[in-house]
């Protein structure tokens, strides 16, 4: 018979079960915060065992303390025999077996790469050492007695000594000249200018795109076709300080037909500058 006291103890699932003095009741509870009694296993009554094997539960005629037992449902759950989880030594928490588990798979990875690492370190040093000499083909190779007679003992004559005449010393002119070339405007950004043969509308804008670029959004209307587009640079200042700048290129395809500009995306924020300067490229 069991000297020890009635009362809640732990159980290895993490609830509370109570001890009414003589065996376990079926009344179970979440631990609480004060602290629970221990019972030694030797002065536990053992459970009860069905035909199958396993442990069976056993109705209990103790009534447990006031407060207790009525908010925990009454069920036939044991983990072993006799006694709460602090009776029984020696046992390992699961958790505890998968740490050391990983730790030890993580401890030969390490290794392994060490191993790896020291090996490729030798043979390099190796290498460096004492490297290994490359084959030569004895058919092909050159003896001393081929060069020496491949070398001619005179050097020719007769070699030019003087640069050809008549080169030409001027570029051809009368090169066509691209469109808005040397033209410049300043505006303020949204307004519309002209540059060359295109008319930029009013209205246009600098958009955000994607990561972080901004982009200048605007339509031109051509008043002269060419086979050669528009190219001009477009430059944002602030105070007569350059903020950014990008290049825009329209297409002269068709006159007086509202086309997009397409220009290069820009990363710096240009929302403060108070001038745009549009200049023709090749001036």
């Amino acid at each position: 018979m069991s000297t020890a006291p009635p009362g809640w103890h732990l159980q290895p699932d993490g609830r509370e079960r109570y001890w009414d003095g003589q065996r376990w009741t079926d009344e179970f509870r979440m631990p609480s915060t004060g602290s629970t009694q221990e019972i030694p296993l030797d002065d536990t009554r053992g459970m009860p065992v069905s035909d199958r094997g396993e442990y069976a539960s056993r109705p209990s005629t103790a009534v447990p303390p006031p407060g207790h037992g009525e908010a925990y449902p009454r069920e036939p759950y044991y983990e072993g025999p006799g006694g709460p989880l602090s009776d029984q030594p020696g046992g390992t928490p699961g958790w505890l077996k998968g740490c050391l588990g990983v730790l030890i798979a993580l401890v030969l990875i390490a290794v392994i790469g060490v191993v790896a690492g020291v090996w490729w370190l030798n043979r390099n040093v190796s290498d460096a050492v004492d490297p290994q000499p490359q084959a030569t083909d004895s058919a092909t190779a050159p003896t001393a007695t081929d060069t020496e007679t491949a070398v001619p003992p005179v050097l020719p004559t007769g070699l030019p000594t003087a640069l050809p005449t008549g080169i030409p010393t001027e570029l051809p002119t009368g090169l066509p000249s691209l469109p808005g070339q040397g033209e410049a405007v300043d505006v303020s950004p949204g307004d519309g200018f002209t540059l060359g043969p295109v008319e930029i509308q009013p209205g246009w804008t600098v958009d955000d795109v994607s990561l972080g670029f901004k982009s200048v959004t605007m339509q031109a209307i051509p008043t002269d076709t060419g086979s050669v587009p528009l190219v001009f640079t477009l430059a944002f200042l602030e105070g007569g300080n350059e903020l950014a700048s990008t290049v825009c290129t329209v297409s002269l395809a068709e006159v007086d037909q509202a086309t997009d500009v397409a220009c290069l995306p820009m990363r710096t924020d240009v929302s403060s500058a108070d001038t745009a300067r549009a200049s023709g490229m090749g001036g």
